[in-house]
């Protein structure tokens, strides 16, 4: 309302002038009453801040626990492997003892038979150390993998500890 609206023509305000805008007021809400709106719209965003950074948390825990499975996996794979290949070496390696009983350039197929069970035992023996060298690098993945999320995850659990300082994570 315009001041001038409420000046009768002597210069007195109205008392009716003054309650009208009062009442006014009233309708926009008194003091009390904006600041409990605005200390529950706080309240909502410091909850809805917390939510946010402990599921933040909770997200980066599950992926690092991921991780260490797939770590576990991975060398159990190896071992598996690594166990089968040494396996077949060994039934090779006991078929070559059975042809060392002919004796060298004695039989041409057995020469033969010879060179080809060496070359396999060879071809595995490359195979073992493949798996080796490609388990490592995955793992090393993982582990660098493992490290960026843990770097991440515990920025995320300084950020929640410093709004709720019994949070566990």
């Amino acid at each position: 309302m315009n001041q001038k609206d409420m000046y009768d023509k002597n210069g007195f305000v109205s008392i009716d002038e003054i309650i009208k805008s009062n009442s006014n007021t009233e309708k926009e809400g008194n003091l009390e009453s904006k600041i409990a709106d605005a200390h529950a719209t706080y309240n909502m965003q410091a909850d809805l801040l917390e939510e946010i950074l402990t599921d933040k948390v909770k997200f980066f825990k599950q992926i690092l626990g991921e991780i260490d499975s797939q770590v576990k996996d991975r060398e159990q794979l190896k071992t598996i492997i690594i166990k089968k290949l040494d396996e077949r070496m060994c039934m090779l390696t006991s078929k070559t003892y059975e042809v060392d009983s002919w004796g060298m350039g004695n039989n041409k197929e057995m020469d033969s038979r010879r060179s080809k069970l060496e070359s396999e035992i060879e071809a595995i023996a490359k195979q073992k150390t493949e798996e080796e060298q490609q388990s490592w690098k995955d793992i090393a993945l993982l582990k660098q993998e493992h490290r960026q999320f843990s770097q991440q995850y515990r920025n995320a659990l300084r950020r929640v500890k410093i709004i709720m300082p019994d949070f566990k994570g």
